[in-house]
């Protein structure tokens, strides 16, 4: 079963290009999502290497709401 963070894929997604530019390039590593390190896996790291915010400990996070139609467009990518 595969194990995504709902929240950081699509905070992953945010961005215009997003699935060119991010996703496509990292699929691999963002479907098998290992631990980076003790406490964050691949795609957290990942989208904090993206957006300069730790979704974890940052209630700016929650302001990303507002890109959701870009999140949706790069969606359409994937399927």
């Amino acid at each position: 079963m595969l194990q995504i963070p709902v929240l950081n894929y699509f905070c992953c997604s945010i961005c215009e290009n997003s699935f060119q530019e991010i996703i496509e390039p990292n699929a691999d590593s963002i479907l098998r999502n290992q631990k980076e390190c003790k406490e964050r896996r691949y795609i957290d790291k990942l989208f904090s290497k993206v957006s300069s915010i730790n979704a974890k400990q940052n209630p700016e996070v929650g302001k990303l709401a507002e890109k959701l139609d870009i999140a949706i467009s790069e969606e359409c990518n994937v399927n």
